[in-house]
């Protein structure tokens, strides 16, 4: 299991791209500071938005017809396993 470094260097490491993006604007835009903060807070809200957008399609699938198809794939695992079947089914 990773330790609390390895998170703490991995968050660092994949935040990199964004700063030198807001750098960039920065410079381009000429806004300075007040632009670099912008720019971050708006790419944070853009990759909020997409997970969020992911993570509900995601579970919507699931709903519809994930459910089904993982109650299929237990009970033929269960099945050929040879589980015993509960008391109050058998």
């Amino acid at each position: 299991m990773p330790s609390a470094q390895t998170y703490i260097l991995n968050m660092v490491l994949a935040f990199i791209p964004d700063l030198l993006i807001c750098w960039a604007v920065m410079n381009v835009t000429d806004r300075g500071w007040s632009g670099f903060f912008l720019t971050l807070l708006a790419l944070q809200m853009i990759y909020l938005f997409f997970w969020l957008k992911t993570a509900l399609w995601s579970w919507l699938l699931f709903w519809i017809y994930g459910r089904d198809q993982m109650a299929l794939y237990l009970e033929k695992f269960f099945f050929e396993a040879r589980f015993p079947i509960p008391d109050r089914l058998g």
